[in-house]
């Protein structure tokens, strides 16, 4: 079991390093939520005497880590500082969800329901960032008609 806190406790501490409260607190709670799950197989296992064992601890582990990850994926991908970040988080998913992570410019640009001005704004700061990439693409059906479009880089 303190092998398993210990991998925790370093994703906490990386965490605080980096400054993320969130992160922070949410690996902090890992530690406890491992032992309560470890403490329940246990109990499954064997209700009147139950024993937390090696297999208890590695499930749980697995567990909490798969569930703390997503969390903060989930968090990552749904909450933003500002309304600005929430436009970049909105296009973001649009194309993390468009078949091969790419997205036609006017299809985005109805999608994403602002102005040219605004989606120009978003799309130079995910650019920027490194998060999307604008690619050139060749129109089916009409010869040597190429269009803009946009690629999701993870």
């Amino acid at each position: 079991m303190r092998t398993a806190w210990r991998a925790t406790d370093a994703l906490r501490h990386e965490a605080k390093k980096n400054q993320d409260s969130v992160a922070t607190s949410v690996w902090a709670r890992a530690r406890e939520h491992m032992h309560k799950l470890a403490l329940l197989y246990a109990c499954s296992e064997n209700h009147q005497e139950p024993r937390i064992s090696l297999a208890a601890v590695e499930w749980a582990q697995k567990f909490v880590m798969h569930q703390t990850k997503r969390m903060l994926f989930m968090a990552a991908s749904h909450v933003a500082d500002n309304p600005f970040e929430g436009e970049c988080l909105k296009m973001t998913e649009l194309l993390r969800r468009a078949p091969g992570k790419q997205m036609p410019h006017s299809v985005l640009l109805k999608n994403m329901h602002c102005g040219a001005r605004i989606f120009a704004e978003i799309v130079d700061t995910l650019t920027q960032r490194g998060d999307v990439m604008a690619i050139d693409v060749t129109h089916p059906g009409i010869q040597g008609r190429t269009g803009r479009a946009y690629l999701l880089v993870e």
